[in-house]
Parts: structure tokens; sequence; C-alpha cells
């Protein structure tokens, strides 16, 4: 036998709607049917080395990390404004109990101020009236209380 033989003849069968297609397309490609079945047999049995995975692993577990690094940031940020906030909110309830505790005490001072506002107003009102008494001249002593004292001393 000849061992140079370069190619060997194969022969299949195909269905109608098949051999069509393959027609069309190695029409298309500028090649003989017999090249693009043969073309397709190759690419089949040594198909191209598909993208390197192991790179792409590294991505994926790199992303994951920088995910996981975000999050924990996002919660490490969050849990540092819940602290501040909580400060803020702490600060300002002292503030409203120290205002509270001043309105509490104006309040005492002023129903003390009142009361002794009240009472220097009933001392005034007395003063006032002793004072009037003594300002007006004496009633005129009608005739009745005349004859009524000398009535007081005869008797």
């Amino acid at each position: 036998m000849n061992d140079k033989i370069k190619a060997s003849q194969i022969s299949i069968t195909l269905e109608n709607d098949l051999l069509a297609t393959i027609n069309e397309t190695a029409k298309k490609s500028a090649m003989s049917r017999s090249k693009f079945i043969e073309r397709c047999i190759r690419s089949y049995l040594n198909p191209p080395p598909g993208p390197d995975i192991t790179g792409l692993q590294q991505t994926i577990e790199q992303q994951e990390q920088l995910a996981a690094e975000k999050e924990e940031r996002i919660q490490q940020i969050k849990a540092d404004e819940d602290a501040r906030l909580k400060q803020a909110i702490d600060y300002h309830k002292q503030l409203l109990n120290d205002k509270d505790a001043i309105i509490k005490d104006k309040d005492v001072v002023i129903t003390e101020i009142t009361n002794q506002n009240n009472w220097l107003r009933g001392e005034y009102a007395k003063l006032n009236d002793r004072l009037n008494a003594l300002l007006l001249p004496a009633p005129k002593k009608s005739i009745w209380d005349k004859i009524l004292r000398r009535n007081k001393i005869l008797s």
C-alpha cells in the first residue's frame, strides 16, 4: 500500500435539507462541499482552546473579596453613623432635660413671685384703706349722734 496518501474518501448519507444547508454555507465560504465538511469535522474533533478559566476564577475570587470588603466597610460606616447619631440624640436629650429643669425652676420662681405680688397687693390695699381713713376729714356728726351722746353723758 501507499503510505503517502494524503487524503481518503468516505461516503455518508445526509438528509436533503442538511445537504442543502451545507451546499449554501460552502458556497458562501468559497469552498468545495468536501473541504467544508472536512473543516467541520476538524473543528469538532479539535475545538479551539477556550478562555483561560484560571484567570477568570482568580478574577471572580478577587471580585468576591472586593464585594466582601465593600460590604464590611458599609457595615462599619453604618455602625459609625449609628454611634454618632446615638451620641447626638443623647446630647439633645440631655439639653432637653436641662431646659425642662430650667423651665420648672422658672415656673417655681414665677409662682413664688405671683404669690408675693398678690400678698403685696393685699397689703397695699390694707395700707391704702388706712391712709384714706387718716386723710379724710372726720365725718360730721349728725344731730342724733349729739343727742345720743348727751344722753349717755347725763346718764
